[in-house]
């Protein structure tokens, strides 16, 4: 039997159903022809333990800037910014690559390009922030290939309204984002 990914999200207290990522999920994903995938923003590691519900015999695994821990434990989790070129490198191919790391747009266009090429089924940016970073992040999306947004799935948080803090101190009141390629 397969697990849908509100239930997953639910079990494990992964927020991603309450932002109606799942639904995106489901809509998009051949959940039956995945073998691996790499999350980079690890935080609590809920959404490992969600994958891992889904995809019980599958390669998962995390990258964070921060060890995770104890809340990561039995996933393997790179300790490292995912924005270092020279890291990336090292990192091999997944069939999805979720970047769920650092919601500021320059540095997920800077995951982008470093971890890209190396999804062989679906590239997914979840929590883009609104009016700070989407138009930003789709302009060098198309700079970098004019046709990358064409097997793209744009969506929007289901959920409310929320105030994000970026890295560099800057605070915004704004709504979610994502984009899901589908290779």
């Amino acid at each position: 039997m397969t697990i849908l990914f509100k239930e997953a999200f639910g079990k494990t207290g992964a927020d991603k159903h309450l932002h109606a990522y799942d639904e995106v999920y489901e809509e998009n994903i051949d959940k039956t022809k995945i073998e691996s995938i790499l999350e980079i923003g690890v935080l609590n590691g809920a959404s490992l333990k969600s994958w891992k519900l889904i995809w019980p015999e599958i390669v998962i695994e995390g990258m964070d800037i921060k060890d995770p821990g104890d809340n990561a434990d039995g996933f393997k989790v790179y300790i490292q910014d995912s924005t270092d070129t020279e890291l990336a490198s090292d990192i091999g191919e997944y069939d999805i690559i979720l970047d769920d790391g650092d919601h500021y747009w320059d540095r997920q266009f800077a995951t982008f390009k470093n971890y890209y090429h190396k999804a062989k089924k679906y590239y997914i940016i979840e929590d883009i922030v609104g009016g700070y970073g989407l138009d930003n992040l789709k302009a060098l999306l198309k700079e970098y290939d004019n046709n990358i947004l064409d097997n793209s799935v744009e969506f929007k948080s289901g959920g409310p309204i929320r105030s994000f803090r970026h890295l560099d101190g800057h605070t915004e009141i704004s709504s979610y984002y994502g984009l899901l390629f589908k290779k």
